[in-house]
Parts: C-alpha cells; sequence; structure tokens
C-alpha cells in the first residue's frame, strides 16, 4: 500500500475544470495506473498555498500523463511516494491521531439518498460512524472546517445525467479504539462517494 501525493497547478484552465466535475479528476487519477484495476482513494488537498492530489492504493502511480494535464511539465516535476504500509503497522489502540477527512455525508429514507446540508447534521453523521471504523471522537475535538454543494454531469449521450454531491471536510483529533477497523479506515475509506474524491481520511501523530 502506498500513500501518494503530486502538486497540481490551481491556475491552469485544465485543473480549475476537472476540480468542478469531480468525475473527470477520477478518470485522470485512474489513468495514473494504467496496468491495473485496483482500488483507489483519491481527494484535493490544499496545504499552505498549495494543491495537491492525494492517493491512496496499492501500488506506486505514474503520474507522468497527470502531470502534463495538471501540473507544470515543463519543470521536470514528479510526484511523491511513500510506502504506507509501514506505517498502518504502527497503528495501535489508545494512539491518539489528528486526522483530515472530506466525506459525503448522506442518509437513507426509504430507499432514497439523501443528503446533509448543515454543519451539526454532518458532525453528527461522522461521530455516529466513529466506532465501526475503529475510532472514539470527543464532541469538542473535531469540527466541519469547509463544506460544499457541486453539480456535474455524468455519463456520455444519450445517458447523461446531473449529479448533485454535497461535501464536507472534517478536522480534529481522535483515539484508535479499534486498530483493525481503524487501519480498513485509512485503506477502504468512510462514507459514499469514493470515487469523486470523498471518503479518504488522513492522520498524523500529536505533536
Amino acid at each position: 500500500m502506498y500513500l501518494s501525493r503530486v502538486e497540481v497547478n490551481k491556475q491552469r484552465i485544465e485543473t480549475k475544470r476537472a476540480l468542478m466535475n469531480p468525475q473527470v479528476m477520477h478518470a485522470s487519477v485512474k489513468a495514473c495506473f494504467p496496468e491495473s484495476d485496483e482500488r483507489i482513494l483519491w481527494r484535493a488537498d490544499t496545504l499552505g498555498h498549495n494543491l495537491y492530489i492525494l492517493i491512496a492504493a496499492p501500488t506506486k502511480p505514474d503520474f507522468t500523463t497527470f502531470i502534463r494535464q495538471y501540473g507544470w511539465p515543463a519543470s521536470g516535476q514528479s510526484g511523491e511516494s511513500r510506502d504506507y504500509a509501514k506505517f498502518l503497522d504502527r497503528i495501535a489502540a489508545g494512539s491518539g491521531w489528528r486526522f483530515r477527512l472530506t466525506a459525503n455525508p448522506v442518509h437513507t429514507v426509504k430507499d432514497k439518498i439523501y443528503a446533509h446540508v448543515t454543519a451539526a447534521e454532518q458532525r453528527k453523521w461522522l461521530f455516529d460512524r466513529a466506532e465501526r471504523n475503529g475510532f472514539a471522537l470527543r464532541e469538542d475535538a473535531f469540527d466541519v472546517v469547509y463544506r460544499d454543494v457541486i453539480r456535474f454531469f455524468k455519463g456520455n449521450k444519450p445517458d447523461v445525467r446531473k449529479v448533485t454531491l454535497a461535501r464536507a471536510s472534517f478536522e480534529g483529533v481522535l483515539i484508535v479504539t479499534d486498530a483493525a477497523l481503524f487501519r480498513r479506515a485509512l485503506t477502504n475509506g468512510i462514507g459514499r462517494a469514493k470515487a469523486y474524491g470523498c471518503g479518504m481520511l488522513t492522520v498524523v501523530g500529536l505533536s
């Protein structure tokens, strides 16, 4: 398992278009793994003033075409990958971590899926899913730091349909309660819309 990232040029029109249509970005991310159809998680992430695409996948991505589309190809830019398995082995019950998650908080009513749109609903959505994903949250130790709703088109003519996607980004501190479940959350994601850049949970140690 590898955790990879590549910086994108947020001034390029191709980058702006792909970020507004997660299906386009998903296709570009999948193209970084031309020889396989493996499960991947990805997320657009801002660190300081820079914008990155993070990817968790069983193998290392080939960012060559991706950089040509969204980066600075003339600069000799490359992406970064690190062995995620070694990090996952360090996860232990009782350990505390700072976390970041962009998710698609939804609920089902009579077989129909509805988005949680208020910050309070979204916080409760994550709080209610903590135990089954191997961690615990204090209500005063995490928050919704960003939320939005985007609309884009999926599919090809004549089967094009409009998709509405509600996203919420959470940050805070969690405590691992079940190491195996927590590793699964880190590698499989949380919630729906994973193809659209949701569900990827990342953590760093408490300083």
